[in-house]
């Protein structure tokens, strides 16, 4: 590789290594998924990871499902989800979501999380976690007015043993 500068990125753009010069100040590195090379873009308009913690006491019952609401920041799961929402602290959109437990879902459960907006299931942003797995995800976008009621939905089905604790991460921009 010739003509290499401090702050200089290679990368495989599936025949060669090649150089990625520097970009210009401000700018954040993007991935443009698989098969595809990475690009220099405008940071995002205050991106922000919101946490929520669900604990490890959502059990399904027999037959389910068991439904729990999770907010934000580790206040950990209730049946009421008016205990559990949050407002939005300003307009955007929720770009993404990853759940993640600490341990696989039981044999024969699954755990659905569902984003939900002003106490509506977003159909467009909801992933499930299949037994003997301990991840899933959803690419959708959900806009969000400042104030807007958010929370997430859990429901676990199929058996009657305790689900692992369970996180999501939502990319609001």
């Amino acid at each position: 590789i010739a003509s290499q500068v401090q702050g200089d990125i290679l990368y495989f753009n599936g025949t060669n290594w090649v150089r990625l010069a520097p970009g210009t100040a401000g700018q954040v590195l993007q991935t443009q998924g698989a098969s595809a090379n990475p690009v220099w873009a405008a940071a995002g308009a205050g991106a922000v990871l919101e946490f929520a913690d669900v604990g490890s006491n959502i059990t399904c019952t027999n037959p389910g499902p068991t439904t729990k609401y999770g907010g934000f920041y580790g206040t950990g799961p209730s049946t009421t989800e008016s205990s559990r929402h949050t407002y939005a602290p300003r307009a955007g959109t929720v770009t993404s979501m990853y759940v993640f437990t600490s341990s696989n879902v039981p044999a024969g459960q699954t755990l659905a999380v569902t984003f939900r907006k002003e106490i509506l299931d977003e159909s467009t942003l909801t992933c499930s976690v299949a037994a003997g797995t301990k991840t899933c995800n959803d690419a959708a976008s959900v806009a969000v007015a400042v104030g807007d009621r958010i929370a997430l939905k859990f429901e676990c089905s199929g058996g009657t043993t305790a689900i692992a604790e369970t996180f999501v991460m939502l990319t609001f921009n």
